[in-house]
């Protein structure tokens, strides 16, 4: 009797402390702000690419020069959180802040001109752990000071767990208009 006793204190005692937390039907908060106060900071990545090279200038393609010449950096900070690192598909997620600041050459018909990009950007990237270690994603940046069409950079970056790479960059004719005429 003296175990049938023991065993059944055991029993419920499993049963109220074992069901606390995890209950299934508790709502999904897809909120990130309200995610990273509860979530791990894992790691944490600053750094500095510079930016040089040559581009394809879409706006002078006619000219015998069609390349345009870069010169900057790309200034990023990168924090890894983990959301939720319990099997079967753990979450990760990372915060980018990311400063672009570039001088663009090229050379047009009625003189050279240096062209700037000068943004900032904040981004969060879920990185599924499930056969995917990496993600792409493409930003979009204003040129200022074009001079013959209105014309952005783009940047297709690559997030890793630990790191933030370039891909590729390239230059591309905008949609947007002139607010009046260039005064060259």
């Amino acid at each position: 009797m003296k175990t049938l006793f023991v065993s059944l204190v055991a029993v419920s005692f499993l049963f109220f402390f074992a069901c606390q937390e995890g209950n299934i039907t508790d709502p999904v908060n897809d909120n990130v702000d309200n995610q990273s106060n509860k979530d791990y900071l894992t790691y944490i990545n600053a750094e500095v690419i510079e930016l040089d090279g040559s581009m394809y200038d879409p706006v002078h393609k006619s000219d015998l020069k069609q390349s345009a010449e870069v010169s900057g950096k790309l200034t990023y900070e990168h924090k890894l959180f983990v959301a939720d690192p319990i099997p079967p598909a753990p979450q990760n997620y990372v915060r980018l802040k990311v400063i672009v600041d570039a001088d663009i050459f090229v050379r047009c018909p009625n003189g050279d001109r240096i062209w700037t990009v000068t943004e900032y950007f904040e981004d969060v990237v879920s990185i599924p752990r499930v056969n995917e270690t990496e993600v792409f994603i493409e930003k979009r940046f204003f040129i200022k000071n074009a001079c013959c069409h209105p014309v952005d950079m783009f940047f297709k970056l690559k997030v890793t767990e630990k790191s933030l790479e370039i891909e590729s960059m390239w230059l591309q004719k905008s949609d947007a208009k002139f607010i009046g005429d260039p005064k060259w």
